[in-house]
């Protein structure tokens, strides 16, 4: 699978709306039909019912998905800049804070708290 052979007008490719992936799925793959709705499950669930054939997700969501869907595997391409995803806003010049929340956001990926937390997280919207 590339990313020209999902590239076609007869395959449909969702992603969720307003998000990343809604971005990148219209980038990498104009010339396909786009489902573009709100919900991941819906999206998941459109995958397993063959109403789609593939779906842009968060790389952390998909592998959690395929660990439960033995039917599905994750594509051996990647779209988009592996440095992109989640962001936590703090107010300008409060500097005490995000040290804060780096420093955190560090220790949980590092003690890899931070995949139970996405796999629970799927888990629970299952």
């Amino acid at each position: 699978t590339s990313i020209e052979s999902l590239n076609l007008n007869t395959f449909k490719v969702g992603a969720q709306l307003s998000s990343l992936q809604e971005d990148l799925t219209k980038e990498n793959f104009p010339n396909a039909q786009h489902l573009i709705i709100q919900s991941v499950n819906d999206l998941l669930f459109n995958l397993q019912e063959g109403k789609v054939n593939a779906i842009v997700l968060e790389a952390a969501v998909a592998t959690g998905f395929v660990s439960k869907q033995t039917d599905f595997m994750i594509a051996e391409f990647a779209i988009g800049n592996p440095e992109d995803g989640a962001a936590v806003a703090v107010q300008k010049g409060n500097t005490a804070l995000l040290n804060t929340i780096n420093e955190v956001i560090a220790s949980v990926k590092e003690s890899g708290k931070m995949d139970q937390f996405v796999n629970d997280a799927i888990l629970l919207n299952s």
